[in-house]
């Protein structure tokens, strides 16, 4: 497929047919538990051990990543454009296709897509299994709100929370036609595919409609991923991102940064299961990691796709312009069997 990308068309392959049946669907998220009182290392011992290998790291975290990039390309099995990309992300940790989702297709999907996020809060049908995060509701425990229970609110009050409130919709895509196209884009599944070097396998999709200003993080640390690092983030914007709208935002290089050490036993020990004293110590760790490091947002266009180390150390940016959306779709890929949500205990953060 041919993308326009910097004033030229850019040579995005086809990606390999592919099987969605492993792909994650409709996930529970948990209310945050009450960790008061509790031992963060007796927290920390639950689970079954794992014994990552060190050794064991995708292609393009190997020394001799740019020697195999090239040789792909000498090959024939790359494009040039999509070696530049690859290298970028040995470099930097991320890379951006701008105009990835620009066909006119495309751009109805996306305008679907963002119709669908503000139209959940406003019908009177309920969406089973949809859950919104991060609301604050006086005299209501914090943790996840059923899609049912959000409708059972007067309208007036849930168009106040939507329009006011900084939120998000996890495991997205079973609840919009649209949401799921847009997991399945040729040049989001090409490179995904490229990166992993296997077949991309869907774990989660999130919807957003303001800025995040999500802390520092690693997505790899949200997630349970074995053997270690086979994640890739992906970022759409389904809209035109305004600089005062919180844009995402990174640290270009971080993804050399190592994972806390505190998480000594990863996937089981990780920001979704640990206690919350543990959440505070990684914190500062990733904040001492990024001193004198360039703080980046990326200011990009609607149908602009941001591909992402799951070691990229990177947040949201303010949000200065109270109001200004910035749609976007924030979706995550592994390999197959890659994901073990399911094969770790809880308690669990979300």
């Amino acid at each position: 497929m041919a993308i326009q990308e910097e004033g030229h068309i850019m040579e995005i392959r086809s990606p390999e047919p592919y099987t969605f049946q492993s792909w994650v669907g409709k996930e529970r998220m948990h209310p945050p538990p009450q960790w008061y009182g509790s031992s963060p290392a007796l927290v920390a011992q639950r689970g079954r051990p794992w014994n990552q290998d060190r050794t064991d790291v995708p292609w393009l975290d190997r020394e001799d990543a740019s020697e195999q990039i090239d040789a792909r390309l000498t090959q024939g099995l790359i494009s040039g454009d999509e070696a530049r990309l690859l290298h970028r992300w040995v470099t930097d940790g991320y890379f951006v296709i701008e105009g990835a989702l620009s066909g006119a297709d495309e751009v109805e999907m996306l305008d679907r897509c963002r119709a669908d996020i503000d139209s959940f809060w406003t019908t009177d049908q309920v969406l089973d299994g949809l859950q919104v995060m991060s609301l604050h509701i006086q005299g209501r425990s914090p943790g996840p709100v059923d899609h049912a229970e959000l409708l059972s609110w007067p309208l007036k009050e849930r168009i106040r929370l939507r329009d006011s409130q900084i939120w998000r919709v996890h495991y997205y895509h079973p609840h919009s036609e649209a949401a799921l196209a847009v997991t399945k884009a040729n040049a989001i599944l090409r490179m995904t595919h490229l990166i992993l070097a296997d077949g991309p396998v869907l774990i989660n999709a999130i919807a957003f409609k303001w800025g995040s200003q999500v802390t520092l993080h690693q997505d790899l640390c949200s997630y349970h991923i074995h053997p270690a690092n086979r994640l890739v983030g992906v970022w759409v914007a389904a809209e035109d991102v305004d600089p005062d709208a919180g844009p995402l935002a990174v640290y270009p290089g971080s993804h050399r940064v190592p994972l806390w050490p505190g998480h000594t036993n990863y996937p089981q020990t990780n920001l979704r299961t640990c206690h919350q004293e543990t959440r505070y110590q990684e914190a500062e760790y990733l904040k001492k990691a990024v001193e004198g490091r360039e703080w980046k947002p990326l200011v990009i266009k609607k149908g602009d796709v941001i591909f992402q180390h799951p070691l990229q150390i990177h947040g949201g940016d303010k949000l200065r312009k109270p109001g200004k959306s910035r749609f976007s779709l924030v979706l995550h890929y592994s390999i197959p069997g890659g994901d073990k949500l399911h094969e770790v205990e809880g308690p669990f953060n979300w």
